[in-house]
Parts: structure tokens; C-alpha cells; sequence
């Protein structure tokens, strides 16, 4: 059976009753509101049940098919509101909003990025890379490894070319604790308190300075390589 009803529908949920519809195909091209009205007790306003009983054929339990010959660029498919406030919606575009937390028991995938609304995008240009950018995709500050920007975590900082290892509220520097460190660039001043090491070396030295010239026995020796070649480096108990 086939019913085809033109133009706008408004049915009251007073009159619907069991087997006002039986199954076939019904046919609305105008407009259908299904007004419940108060309701204290669990009543679906729209129940579909059906199976599907074909290995080969891959179903669609509802289509929508919008003929979008002029609209806003904001126009929306589907809106899920509570009390007038949109609560969940998708626009024509493919874009999904919630205006609250999204739960997935599997995968969550995305073409290209994730975006957190007027901040930070998370994007993967390939299989296995990330690029972490903030909104205006000019550059990205800082990776706080921990719940909290507090200095009770680390972060990782961008400066430039350069990654710095900051504690998480970026007031001050946080250590690194390594099986082995490989450097591979020149050394360069890191101000008047710090100190660097890099992965070059060279054969001479400077003029004599003014410091105490080392003991006949050192306390021991730190094994390093220089290039391809094995060094011991001698240390001496500290002042």
C-alpha cells in the first residue's frame, strides 16, 4: 500500500494509535510534525524497526536527499535541539557540532584535521606525521605533557627552529633523563649561565686560561665519541 498526502501534515499524538499506519511506502511531499505534546513516561516519537536479510546488498536505514540549488553557506541537514537550544547538528557541508562531548567506542577519523574551536589544529599531512598549529597556522608554542600547565609536568616548546624542554607553566627549564644524547650541530652561547655541547670538534686550542690545571689522577672517565672515534674524558671531584 501506498499513501501519497500533498501538501502540509500536522498529526496530534492523541490521534495516533496502534495500526493507524500499516507498513508500505507513504508518500509526503510537503511537511510532517509529529506533535506528542506533554508526555511523563518514556514514548519514542518515532520508532523504526526493520531487518535486513541480504549478505549482498548493503542497506540504508534512512536517506536524505537535499536538491541544494541556493542556500546559506550555514544551512543545516539535520538539528537535535533541547528546549529551542541546538544541541547536536550537521550542516550541508558535512560539518557535525555538538555542544557537548563526543563518545565513540571505536575510531575516531578525520580527512585531514582536528580543530578546537578558535585555538589549536592537530593535522596529519601524511601516514605516521603531525603538525600541531595554532588557529592563524602561523606557529605553535608549547606541548604540556600532563593534565595540568603546572611545573609539576613537562612541555615541549617551540623557539623558532629550536625545541626546548620547559616545565609546564614555561617558568623554567625541565630536566632530561637519557640512556645516551647524540648531537650533531655547532655549539652556540647559550648566555652567561648556560652551557652547551655540540656534535663538531676541532684540533686546537685556545690561549692558557686562568683555571687550575688538572690533578695527576682524575676520579674517573666520562666515555663519549667524538665522530667515530671512542674518547674518555677525565672528571675531578667539584670544589
Amino acid at each position: 500500500m501506498k499513501v501519497e498526502i500533498r501538501g502540509r501534515i500536522t498529526i496530534p499524538a492523541s490521534q495516533i494509535t496502534p495500526g493507524s499506519f500499516q507498513p508500505g511506502a507513504y508518500t509526503i511531499p510537503g511537511s510532517l510534525t509529529i506533535a506528542q505534546g506533554v508526555i511523563a513516561a518514556l514514548a519514542q516519537g518515532i520508532t523504526q524497526t526493520v531487518t535486513w536479510n541480504n549478505a549482498a546488498v548493503v542497506f540504508v536505514a534512512q536517506d536524505l536527499n537535499v536538491t541544494d540549488t541556493a542556500s546559506d553557506a550555514a544551512s543545516i541537514i539535520a538539528q537535535w535541539r533541547v528546549g529551542g537550544v541546538s544541541k547536536a547538528s550537521i550542516t550541508k557541508a558535512g560539518v557535525f557540532s555538538a555542544a557537548g562531548g563526543i563518545t565513540a567506542g571505536g575510531t575516531v577519523s578525520s580527512g585531514w584535521a582536528f580543530n578546537f574551536t578558535g585555538s589549536t589544529y592537530i593535522m596529519a599531512p601524511a601516514n605516521g606525521r603531525l603538525l600541531f598549529s595554532n588557529a592563524a597556522s602561523t606557529g605553535f608554542t608549547r606541548l604540556t605533557l600532563g593534565p595540568t600547565e603546572t611545573a609539576l609536568f613537562p612541555s615541549l616548546k617551540v623557539n623558532g627552529p629550536s625545541l626546548q624542554v620547559r616545565l609546564g607553566d614555561d617558568s623554567g627549564f625541565a630536566p632530561i633523563a637519557a640512556a645516551t644524547l647524540a648531537a650533531s650541530g655547532a655549539a652556540a652561547t647559550p648566555g652567561a649561565t648556560g652551557l652547551q655541547v655540540g656534535g663538531t670538534q676541532q684540533l686546537t686550542v685556545g690561549a692558557a686560561g686562568g683555571a687550575s690545571a688538572q690533578p695527576a689522577t682524575p676520579l674517573g672517565y666520562i666515555i663519549a665519541y667524538v665522530g667515530a672515534t671512542k674518547v674518555a674524558i677525565p672528571y675531578h671531584q667539584a670544589a
